[in-house]
């Protein structure tokens, strides 16, 4: 089972409000800096659109239920690959700033230090990749609120995460989102029984998959995201 820490960590992201921004605002400028030099719409930027999260978009059709003129109705989903540091930095951020750390005395910032630490340093991060499904900025529908009713046994058969080689990790926990727009939590194993990781500055593709049915109604372009090892590799290493 998942270390008891970080199962709050994520569900800080509506707290600290992050989707008060569009998809690709400010992209790439978290980069340049220390974390603790980063604006609100950086950090925002980095949970939104980044080498480590991807926002989809799209229309819900109308089913059996609705009229056949009914309006249809946007839909966000973003995934986040939160075991990435650079995605706990953004978090942490964010709630310095929520709090005016920057003109706050020693002893106080000391204490939102305190509060962070469970954030920046994640101990189940340290063995596991940690994925998140969230409802997108704007979004009028909570398609992961499919995900609450759904158990461990189910998801391992429909949600997996690969490289482009193929090679897998099973899912070996899940936290149910706890409300309309929280977040449903993933849970793999970096190490396979020879103790080597998913993905290596070797790999070019990380997918993260989810089977359509998984969402109903909801577009299956919500099903598949891509990311690009390279933008994820800093210094020779894989960031996440």
């Amino acid at each position: 089972m998942v270390n008891q820490p970080v199962r709050p960590v994520f569900g800080l992201l509506l707290l600290l409000g992050i989707f008060s921004m569009a998809p690709g605002a400010a992209r790439g400028q978290w980069n340049s800096k220390p974390y603790q030099q980063w604006t609100a719409p950086e950090a925002r930027a980095l949970l939104v659109d980044s080498p480590w999260a991807q926002t989809r978009e799209g229309l819900i059709k109308g089913g059996s239920l609705r009229p056949p003129d009914a309006e249809v109705e946007d839909t966000a989903v973003t995934v986040r690959l939160c075991s990435a540091l650079p995605l706990r930095q953004a978090l942490a951020r964010l709630k310095q700033l929520k709090n005016q750390y920057d003109k706050k005395s020693k002893s106080i910032q000391g204490a939102i230090d305190a509060e962070n630490k469970p954030v920046l340093e994640c101990p189940a991060c340290a063995d596991q990749y940690v994925v998140t499904v969230s409802p997108g900025p704007h979004s009028r529908n909570s398609a992961n609120m499919r995900f609450q009713t759904m158990l461990l046994a189910q998801l391992k058969l429909n949600v997996f995460i690969k490289n482009e080689k193929g090679e897998t990790r099973e899912l070996v926990d899940f936290v149910k989102p706890q409300s309309w727009d929280g977040d449903a939590m993933f849970f793999f194993p970096r190490l396979n029984s020879q103790g080597e990781p998913l993905i290596s500055p070797s790999n070019r593709t990380l997918i993260i998959s989810f089977d359509p049915r998984l969402f109903g109604s909801f577009p299956p372009i919500l099903s598949r995201f891509e990311f690009d090892v390279a933008k994820m590799t800093i210094n020779g290493k894989v960031v996440f």
